[in-house]
């Protein structure tokens, strides 16, 4: 598995496939830079066993106790996801809204996984509102 990854790692069109799946067609390009900007992280100490971690158990989350505890935490909170999300299931995110007791997450039209790359107008725009709901709250 070693020299699948490493291997793959080292291949452009693979780099791109994947990045292209996950973000979609809104997303920019990946340029060398930006190749190798999705690489460095997996060429790091740890990073291959976290990698193996997580295909095995799938996409890591917080654990119950850390869930209950930010849902006691009185401040606004809101979540935000990707319409077209096929990390999580379609009821992920009112789910985890409904956990953490946020108003119903907000999801982005056309947006995949990588939502802040897809559509970060519109990422920006739900903290813009967490922010405002945030100073309103402290009053």
């Amino acid at each position: 598995m070693t020299s699948l990854l490493r291997i793959g790692l080292g291949i452009d069109a693979l780099i791109r496939s994947v990045y292209d799946a996950q973000c979609g067609p809104a997303c920019p390009r990946l340029d060398a830079a930006g190749l190798d900007q999705w690489r460095r992280p997996l060429r790091v100490p740890g990073a291959e066993n976290a990698l193996w971690s997580m295909l095995a158990a799938g996409v890591p989350g917080l654990p119950a106790d850390q869930v209950a505890r930010l849902a006691r935490v009185h401040l606004p909170k809101s979540v935000v996801f990707g319409a077209r999300d096929d990390v999580f299931t379609r009821q992920t995110p009112q789910e985890t809204a409904r956990r953490i007791g946020s108003p119903p997450a907000t999801l982005i039209p056309g947006a995949r996984h990588l939502t802040m790359i897809s559509s970060p107008e519109a990422v920006a725009a739900a903290v813009d509102r967490l922010t405002a709901a945030s100073a309103t709250a402290s009053r």
